[in-house]
């Protein structure tokens, strides 16, 4: 993901992956302008010698290169980091079918990693997209990559979706059906609660425990792509 000022209009771009085949050919890629919904198919930025892709893509159709705004204080890091943000322990299910692993993101008071977090949440969609042992599908809190917007929001990828969230509290800003934020603590609690009895399914007894219902059609699903 990257932030780029296309002549005076603000973008944040999300490009989907690029294989190992497509970067040493096409560089063939899915580039979407998360404000306007707007998707392009576009070739992708590859580093020449490392064959890493990089934020920034080359739109064939329309003759334009697109590269992040050189003073935005661009934040392109894996497993779900920003700054004023950190990954909370993993909180285990243990199932007869479908465990779960789940981890959080706390918010700390300051910028100084030794300072005590001020909230603990956990994002949730429903995924559908692997698990052969759990054929509903699970619930699932990994976030791929992050993108500091430097106005108090972020953007977050999970799976299929693509979420914009406040920092303040890790609400999403618009609506988000596909989206449950819950405590950490009831999250554990309920965790804590299933320790001793027999869960068959990690899924369902969540969903349950938890009040989750995210309709079937938010589901991701293998042929979903952002």
């Amino acid at each position: 993901m990257f932030v780029e000022n296309d002549n005076g209009t603000w973008r944040a771009w999300v490009q989907s992956d690029v294989s190992a085949l497509a970067k040493r050919n096409s560089g063939k890629a899915k580039a979407l302008d998360f404000f306007s919904g707007e998707q392009r198919m576009v070739k992708a930025s590859v580093e020449e010698y490392t064959q890493e892709q990089e934020p920034g893509f080359w739109d064939p159709k329309r003759r334009e290169v697109h590269i992040p705004h050189r003073d935005w204080r661009l934040q392109f890091i894996r497993d779900g980091y920003v700054e004023g943000l950190k990954r909370s322990p993993l909180l285990d299910l243990d199932a007869e079918r479908c465990p779960h692993s789940f981890s959080g993101l706390q918010s700390e008071s300051g910028s100084n990693a030794q300072r005590q977090p001020v909230w603990s949440r956990i994002p949730l969609i429903h995924d559908k997209t692997f698990g052969s042992l759990c054929k509903e599908g699970e619930y699932s809190s990994s976030i791929y990559t992050t993108l500091d917007l430097n106005d108090g929001t972020f953007l977050v990828t999970m799976q299929c979706w693509i979420f914009r969230l406040r920092k303040s509290d890790l609400s999403p800003v618009g609506e988000a059906p596909a989206l449950r934020i819950v405590d950490e603590a009831a999250l554990k609690a309920a965790i804590d609660k299933a320790k001793g009895q027999h869960i068959e399914s990690g899924t369902a007894y969540i969903d349950q425990a938890l009040g989750l219902h995210i309709d079937e059609a938010y589901a991701c699903k293998r042929s979903a792509s952002r």
